[in-house]
């Protein structure tokens, strides 16, 4: 219940309280505190949030003061409200977008390097947006280091949907020692052909349009990448020697 009052845009300690009050019904701060597992002095900022969002109430009671929860029905309420204001923010985004994007130049060469699951999404977003629908993307896979644990499952995931979604095609060479695994995965994904190549390499090289991306897994992933349509055009003439030599 804490992590959907969380996802409904709650606080985690604003969840904690607020569940205290909807068990507890009126009562003081000592019992609110107790339950909830806060401290006493955030608990009071922490009802001072929920009374403004018309989670929480207070009033005197025998010269006590007291707390009681809102009605549920108003998180339905609150979460629409925020709905609206984040609907707002984003048209007022798109009508100066116009202007942003006017203003945006783009260098012909570059060199960048993304760190983390977010980053290296924002990456991913950003090069099927300035590709062409049918552009080909070229994997030179690395022989080990594919991750497993399920945060990149699920990026590999997205990723390959919204590669198919864009009609971007791939063909990837992998080590044959991948065939069983992560090459038997790759072959049933649409839009891929696979092929294998004895190799040693570390990291997963791949080229799209100007953009050469060499993607390296740790703990986080951390993606290096260089715009360069000279570069890009002698690594897919490499990858295409070596594309004739690898075998189905």
């Amino acid at each position: 219940m804490e992590r959907q009052l969380e996802a409904a845009g709650l606080t985690a300690g604003e969840a904690k309280v607020y569940l205290a009050l909807v068990e507890l019904g009126q009562s003081t701060i000592g019992p609110i505190v107790k339950a909830s597992g806060v401290s006493s002095s955030k608990a009071y900022e922490i009802l001072s949030r929920l009374s403004a969002k018309g989670l929480a109430s207070s009033f005197s009671s025998k010269g006590a003061k007291m707390f009681e929860a809102g009605s549920p029905k108003r998180l339905i309420e609150y979460m629409q409200e925020k709905q609206a204001r984040l609907e707002e923010q984003r048209k007022g985004l798109e009508s100066i977008m116009p202007y942003l994007e006017s203003k945006s130049v783009k260098a012909s060469e570059t060199a960048s390097v993304y760190q983390g699951y977010k980053a290296v999404k924002g990456y991913f977003i950003d090069l099927k947006e300035s590709l062409p629908a049918g552009s080909e993307r070229l994997v030179l896979g690395a022989k080990s280091g594919y991750p497993e644990e399920p945060a990149a499952v699920r990026f590999f995931d997205w990723e390959h949907k919204q590669r198919v979604a864009k009609g971007f095609s791939m063909r990837i060479i992998m080590d044959p020692s991948l065939r069983k695994t992560i090459g038997a995965r790759h072959t049933k994904l649409r839009l891929t052909k696979v092929r294998y190549l004895k190799q040693q390499i570390a990291a997963s090289i791949a080229v799209q349009g100007d953009f050469v991306d060499t993607l390296v897994w740790k703990k986080q992933p951390m993606l290096f990448v260089v715009r360069s349509a000279e570069v890009a055009a002698a690594y897919r003439e490499f990858f295409e020697n070596l594309w004739a030599a690898a075998k189905p």
